[in-house]
């Protein structure tokens, strides 16, 4: 079973002189099974050969343009949730094409209040799914110190398969990767709230992790499993950013499994 990217769409309309999509951000995905256990997944899904999912990724990549601290560009502030569409990709791991591309419509869309999160709701086609990681939110694994994980997603490269910027089909090439590292520590730190007009944050638990390579550019939103039994541990969230001098320096930032499923809970199901 392998990982999918995740790539956000938008268009403007012929009002601004953009009739077609184009790619907004891009990066990597986690694909959930509902939890059985659930009433509100008992209800028949609208087709014999469709499946209910749970996409979760980086809020970030879904809509950048609510992060201006990151992303200052101008025309990004004409953007609006209505301009953007999605889907996953299941890509080739040699040449990092798109081997399968997933337009999904979600039925339902959460953002998280402070963390760098986002989930859709949807049906996913059974075909479409086929080969494709879909990881039990009734199996996760909790935080251990000094645990071997797996940390899986893609890596973006630069250059672009068509010049054509207009073209929905524009994509970069994006290697999947799979790659080891270990949790390092858990600690509290103070999370500013999104959307807060004063200054309020929110104390948080946020794990870390040491990974055998810096992580690059498309691993964020990527799910990250337990080596031992390949339960998930939760997503990535982000890199520690180098040349700071900070203890982790280059390390991976993740929000917990379990967090994501009381955030889920509580919210959806």
């Amino acid at each position: 079973m392998r990982p999918v990217s995740f790539t956000s769409w938008f268009c403007l309309g012929a009002d601004y002189g953009m009739p077609n999509f184009e790619v907004l951000s891009r990066a990597s995905a986690t694909i959930f099974k509902p939890p059985v256990s659930s009433k509100r997944w008992q209800s028949p899904v609208t087709r014999a050969d469709k499946r209910r999912a749970l996409i979760v990724s980086s809020l970030h990549v879904a809509y950048p343009f609510l992060f201006p601290q990151y992303y200052d560009q101008e025309w990004l502030k004409l953007v609006e949730p209505k301009h953007v569409k999605f889907s996953l990709e299941l890509r080739n791991e040699k040449a990092g094409t798109p081997e399968r591309r997933i337009t999904f419509i979600p039925s339902q869309t959460l953002m998280h209040a402070s963390r760098d999160l986002i989930a859709f709701e949807t049906e996913l086609d059974d075909s479409e799914t086929d080969d494709v990681l879909m990881l039990d939110l009734d199996q996760i694994c909790t935080y251990r110190e000094r645990e071997q994980i797996l940390c899986l997603g893609h890596r973006v490269c630069e250059s672009e398969l068509d010049d054509d910027d207009s073209s929905y089909d524009t994509d970069a090439v994006m290697y999947p990767q799979t790659v080891p590292g270990e949790t390092v520590t858990r600690m509290s730190v103070n999370q500013r709230k999104r959307d807060s007009h004063e200054s309020h944050f929110e104390s948080i638990q946020q794990v870390f992790a040491m990974t055998e390579k810096t992580l690059e550019m498309g691993m964020c939103g990527g799910p990250v499993l337990a080596k031992s039994d390949k339960k998930p541990l939760g997503i990535i969230e982000g890199i520690v950013h180098s040349g700071k001098g900070q203890a982790l320096e280059n390390h991976v930032a993740i929000i917990e499994m379990q967090q994501i499923s009381e955030w889920l809970s509580r919210e959806w199901i």
